[in-house]
């Protein structure tokens, strides 16, 4: 079998942010915010640090911050 080959493809931060509340369970809404073309150079603590951003700017609470590395596996 070939070696794999592997290619960084550009990330993309996914911010994920509560819109309100079930009125019928009581549960929080959650709702994805996604921010594409992110450098895979790019050091986690930048991109944590231009989420928190992000995040202060938006009208709803952050629940959580994903970072989505992408790779292009081919042999």
């Amino acid at each position: 079998m070939p070696p794999v080959v592997v290619s960084e493809l550009p990330n993309r931060l996914r911010m994920r942010v509560q819109v309100g509340t079930n009125p019928e369970t009581g549960r929080p809404v959650v709702r994805n915010l996604s921010f594409g073309g992110i450098k895979p150079n790019a050091g986690h603590q930048a991109v944590y640090d231009v989420a928190v951003l992000l995040g202060a700017a938006c009208q709803y609470p952050v629940v959580q911050f994903v970072l989505e590395e992408n790779k292009d596996l081919s042999s």
